[in-house]
């Protein structure tokens, strides 16, 4: 039985980084330095915070957690396959 969603899955985050969310970009806020995803699409931000979030071009929050294959689902669910490895 899969784990239950992130409570903040689904919900609409209105204060993104001013960069990513005037480009319409997936964004991972990530508080972890040095994190990367294998994915093209994906702008990768330092954020604060105790998990990482990945938030879609319209501000809501797709996942949240710890990077790990989750994430990698993720991605592949709302962005398609890994276009490029970074």
């Amino acid at each position: 039985m899969p784990a239950p969603p992130h409570p903040l899955v689904g919900r609409f985050l209105p204060e993104l980084p001013a960069g990513p969310a005037a480009r319409a970009r997936p964004v991972l806020l990530s508080p972890e330095q040095g994190v990367r995803v294998r994915h093209g699409r994906v702008e990768v931000v330092p954020a604060d915070g105790p998990e990482a979030v990945l938030v879609r071009p319209d501000g809501y929050v797709a996942w949240a957690g710890t990077p790990d294959e989750s994430l990698e689902r993720a991605l592949a669910t709302w962005f398609a396959e890994s276009l490029e490895a970074v």
